[in-house]
């Protein structure tokens, strides 16, 4: 699978964010609209499910410029902050197949495995040792979401 790039970051009058910083979309419904300019005034250029990761290395107020990481798609446009969640880009130890469970337990259901080749985004801090995580592809029987244990992870 391929590895993310770094966002380049361009000279603008919009602040800068941290160089590719990465998020995932984030709401309680499934429409999270992308437009054109920093303003809810804009045009809808796309309308996203939550759960999908972009990049941002610009942001204007409460608006973060973003790119589509995905393969699946691909965009750019603005979304509001509070729509918008930080993740961290993370990879597994080599040398086999890590599980990813379906809760944060060993004795959860394994849901999928993936190797270090897989693109995996923590999500939030971890509880117990386990990180609620976001894989790159539909391996975890077409859902995107699981946890692993921090003893999974490369330092």
């Amino acid at each position: 699978m391929k590895k993310i790039l770094s966002s380049v970051i361009m000279v603008s009058s919009l602040s800068n964010v941290s160089m590719g910083a990465t998020y995932m979309t984030s709401a309680k419904h499934n429409g999270i609209n992308v437009r054109t300019s920093p303003t809810t005034k804009s045009r809808v250029t796309r309308v996203v499910p939550s759960g999908d990761i972009v990049n941002s290395n610009k942001r204007s107020g409460n608006w973060y410029k973003v790119r589509s990481v995905d393969s699946q798609s691909d965009y750019t446009g603005y979304i509001h902050n509070s729509l918008l969640r930080s993740v961290n880009e993370r990879n597994v130890l080599p040398g086999g197949n890590t599980n990813v469970r379906e809760k944060g337990s060993l004795k959860s259901r394994i849901v999928a495995k993936v190797n270090s080749e897989d693109v995996i985004y923590t999500i939030g801090k971890k509880k117990n040792g386990w990180y609620r995580v976001r894989v790159s592809t539909n391996k975890i029987n077409g859902r995107k979401f699981g946890y692993i244990h921090e003893s999974r992870f490369q330092k």
